[in-house]
């Protein structure tokens, strides 16, 4: 049997009403087996899908070189991936294999890892719309932004439940612990979210601009090949038989204000998506090449808009389960009732399963962020080939000092 302090049959077993014992086949899942297997089933297997292909990712990081917060992405989502694998044996403790504070750990190390996956992104993006100039200053700010944000979020995660929980064996109805972490997570994503969204679009508008710079670029240099082959009286297959390149410009001076800089090359032909191994020909014709190059600034608003909708979902969940549990008087009713009481005897049992909105929600949000981190970029290890693609690559927002390495989103 298993008792809590009070009386009380510990978290996962109901009372049995005939002889008021707290037997360990008396647990909540066996209230609704089929809910409950099904609940595990789906865990199990979204967490195996999410965790081998993360898995794929991070060894194709290794093998062809990428960048070092894809790195860390995919290392956090291998953690939160894995935490499914483990829920998937007792979710919520109701069949009493894993203690509350142990299945709850897992809920908490899965929910750290993808916030932290958008502190870093934060931190990124901040980087990029800082002028290097400034960068030395602003470094400081963005390093006690990241290294607070960490702290509240794995301290408010993994260390608020487990002193709760151990203070007193009954504080697993009364789960006040439950309003802190949901109080200060909303707030913590709303900070982050903003701070992202607002670096992002800054990052998108630069990024359009050189865009189009270079568009206008392209037309003017059309224009010139025109003049050119009218009056060499050239045939059209001859001269786009020659190859032509681009000419390198070397990057503007850092500058102390936010003039935008000199219009700069968006395509990298050394880099590849493992996810698209279509070859690009840089001996084709230049208007061809950039014309079949992904836009750098289109992916740039695509992963902000997806990622505040992923923070924007959270939040609201948050609210509305904070607003709940409030109404409820910031206990678990149906799980007190089961293990003080026992089963009603004139009334069905109480339904001690809902649908996981939580854990859905981590769950697209780890799709999310394999997405929104999926390219990766060919690390050179010749010094020629590397000095040929730092100069070849249009990846420096400002004008110097980041190379692939900082633009692989």
């Amino acid at each position: 049997m298993c008792t809590l302090s009070d009386g009380t049959c510990c978290y996962g077993i109901y009372k049995d009403g005939r002889n008021g014992l707290c037997l360990p086949t008396n647990t909540y899942a066996s209230l609704q087996p089929e809910v409950n297997n099904a609940i595990r089933i789906s865990f199990f297997s979204f967490g195996l899908i999410a965790f081998v292909a993360c898995v794929r990712k991070r060894y194709l990081l290794h093998c062809h070189g990428g960048s070092t917060i894809q790195k860390q992405v995919y290392a956090l989502m291998l953690v939160a991936s894995f935490t499914f694998l483990l829920r998937s044996i007792d979710p919520w403790s109701h069949e009493h294999i894993y203690p509350p504070v142990v299945s709850g750990l897992w809920v908490d190390i899965c929910g750290a890892s993808i916030y932290s996956v958008m502190i870093l992104f934060t931190a990124f993006y901040a980087r990029l719309v800082v002028p290097p100039a400034r960068l030395g200053v602003a470094e400081h700010y963005i390093r006690g932004f990241t290294c607070l944000a960490f702290f509240l979020t794995w301290g408010v995660y993994v260390f608020i439940r487990p002193l709760y929980l151990v203070a007193h064996d009954t504080n697993i109805f009364r789960s006040w612990h439950l309003l802190v972490q949901y109080a200060v997570s909303a707030i913590d994503v709303l900070v982050t979210s903003s701070a992202a969204f607002y670096c992002g679009m800054h990052v998108h508008r630069r990024l359009a601009f050189i865009q189009e710079a270079n568009a206008r670029a392209v037309a003017v240099d059309t224009l010139r090949q025109q003049a050119t082959l009218t009056r060499s009286k050239m045939s059209p297959p001859v001269l786009m038989s020659m190859p032509r390149q681009f000419v390198d410009c070397p990057p503007p001076s850092a500058l102390l204000d936010d003039t935008p800089p000199s219009p700069i090359l968006l395509h990298d032909p050394d880099s590849f998506d493992d996810d698209d191994d279509d070859a690009v020909d840089t001996g084709y014709d230049i208007a061809a090449t950039l014309s079949s190059a992904p836009s750098s600034s289109s992916r740039v608003w695509k992963v902000t808009m997806l990622m505040e909708a992923c923070s924007i979902g959270t939040i609201a969940s948050a609210v509305v389960f904070m607003l709940q549990f409030i109404r409820d008087g910031c206990e678990l009713p149906a799980a007190r009732r089961l293990s003080r009481d026992g089963l009603p005897r004139h009334e069905p049992p109480p339904a001690m399963y809902q649908w996981p909105v939580f854990g859905f929600i981590q769950l697209i949000a780890i799709g999310a962020i394999y997405w929104c981190f999926s390219k990766t970029k060919q690390t050179p290890t010749d010094a020629f080939a590397l000095q040929d693609q730092e100069r070849h690559v249009a990846s420096r927002v400002w004008g110097g000092g980041r190379t692939t390495e900082d633009t692989s989103i």
